[in-house]
């Protein structure tokens, strides 16, 4: 992450990322806003605070302040930093649109997303092109828009492979999106390689995370419905399919409430999907 010129809003800016809220607030009240670009920087953060606090509509201002206030300053034909301020400006965009999403307006997320995008195609790292390839593609997701969101999310697949940061998690993160993506598409064989190599991806970056317990229910509850979709043409690959999907969530349902209490109801919804799964053993030992 890019950093502000200001010592005081660098640290603020640290302290928002690791959630120490309270710490963010004191260091924005030292920092001295004398150049548009601080004043940029202090914007972004009080919406990043915003955003953590869940106060979703006192978010959007801040961060669409902060963009402007960036966008001006890097157009000052002097200004030495003027990448950092577009990337700073491409940031508040991305944020900005998250909020207008987590609001139902998706045609304004999905534009300050595609605005944010065309700045961090110019200026930024592959990183921050992932991560708003990944808001587009929840953006066309949540407008019911899966083709789109199937480009996006492809794109942030290939984007995932290049970053120099984590490039595991981004790939799984992309590629787990589009497994579910492809689903919804009823393309269930290419969701279940897409949510293969999403596991394959989270088990190299972190092998014992929370975040493989997840890849393998995705996978699990995929390759039941692959199983669903072929158990009448395809009853050998039905009975593979369904004899993995039953290993991965079992697997899933036992591991996931052992890193929160808040994952019982994952745990549930494996249980669920093992009895969909049972159902449809009995099913195809009668036909």
């Amino acid at each position: 992450m890019f950093e502000p010129d200001d010592e005081h809003a660098q640290l603020a800016r640290k302290a928002v990322e690791e959630r120490r809220l309270h710490d963010a607030e004191r260091h924005l009240r030292a920092v001295s806003e004398d150049s548009l670009e601080t004043q940029a920087w202090t914007l972004w953060v009080r919406g990043r605070i915003a955003v953590e606090r869940e106060h979703s509509a006192e978010a959007e201002p801040y961060f669409l302040q902060a963009a402007v206030l960036a966008l001006i300053a890097a157009n000052d034909g002097g200004v030495p930093r003027r990448s950092a301020l577009l990337r700073l400006a491409a940031s508040s965009l991305e944020h900005a649109g998250r909020v207008q999403r987590r609001r139902d307006r998706l045609t304004n997320a999905e534009r300050m997303h595609e605005q944010a995008l065309r700045l961090r195609e110019a200026h930024g790292t592959v990183e921050e092109q992932w991560e708003t390839r990944i808001s587009l593609g929840l953006d066309a997701a949540v407008a019911k828009r899966l083709q789109d969101a199937r480009g996006h999310f492809s794109r942030a697949a290939d984007l995932g492979r290049m970053c120099s940061v984590d490039p595991d998690r981004c790939s799984a993160v992309a590629r787990a999106h589009l497994a579910t993506v492809l689903a919804g598409i009823k393309l269930h064989a290419e969701a279940v390689i897409e949510a293969r190599e999403a596991l394959a991806a989270e088990r190299k970056h972190d092998p014992g995370s929370e975040q493989v317990a997840r890849a393998e229910m995705l996978l699990g509850r995929l390759l039941l419905a692959h199983a669903e979709a072929i158990s009448d043409e395809n009853p050998p690959g039905c009975e593979a399919a369904l004899t993995e999907a039953e290993e991965l969530l079992q697997a899933a349902g036992t591991e996931l409430p052992a890193f929160s209490p808040v994952n019982t109801r994952d745990a549930e919804a494996c249980a669920e999907l093992l009895a969909i799964a049972a159902r449809l053993r009995t099913s195809m030992a009668r036909s």
